[in-house]
């Protein structure tokens, strides 16, 4: 133990530098400058109300690929696969969309009242728990991997030392 920890235990959380690419950091904080004023230009130039060719297939295409993301969530919980963690986040945000475009779309009471018992009922609590399923499983992962860590390093009591001259003998 050095200082109340286990020797090789890594305390903090974050990536390995490998895995979060500093050009993906630049293209993001380059996406986030281009997209507030394009989004401020937006607010003010376009029409309070618009006619959308291809509506149906817009909803048709979106509602197909909620219905693809479920049918890949249950078949990975069925499996109890860590592979759930990313159908279920991207489905649980397109839930928290749909209702989104689902109130911005409607065009009377009863439908604005549709949406909101649908979204009440199905979509915000399915989406939370989504999110709960992801965040259990990278918990468990995160724990995972300390425990995989901690065992694949060497204890230092079973490695050959120059101190001690210990050496291996073949068998």
């Amino acid at each position: 133990m050095t200082n109340g920890r286990a020797e090789g235990m890594t305390t903090h959380r974050h990536l390995p530098p490998h895995l979060m690419p500093r050009a993906l950091v630049v293209a993001l904080i380059a996406g986030i400058a281009m997209l507030i004023p394009w989004t401020i230009y937006l607010a003010y130039a376009l029409p309070r109300r618009d006619t959308v060719g291809h509506y149906d297939a817009m909803w048709v295409g979106f509602d197909l690929l909620l219905i693809v993301l479920m049918i890949a969530v249950a078949v990975l919980a069925i499996r109890k696969s860590r592979a759930i963690e990313i159908p279920a986040a991207i489905l649980s945000v397109l839930l928290l969309v749909d209702m989104w475009f689902d109130f911005m779309t409607d065009d009377s009471r009863r439908a604005l009242f549709g949406s909101a018992l649908s979204a009440v009922l199905v979509e915000f609590p399915t989406a939370v728990v989504l999110a709960g399923i992801v965040w259990r499983v990278e918990r468990h992962g995160q724990a995972g991997l300390t425990i995989e860590r901690r065992l694949s390093q060497p204890q230092p009591s079973s490695l050959p030392t120059t101190e001690t001259n210990d050496t291996i003998s073949p068998g």
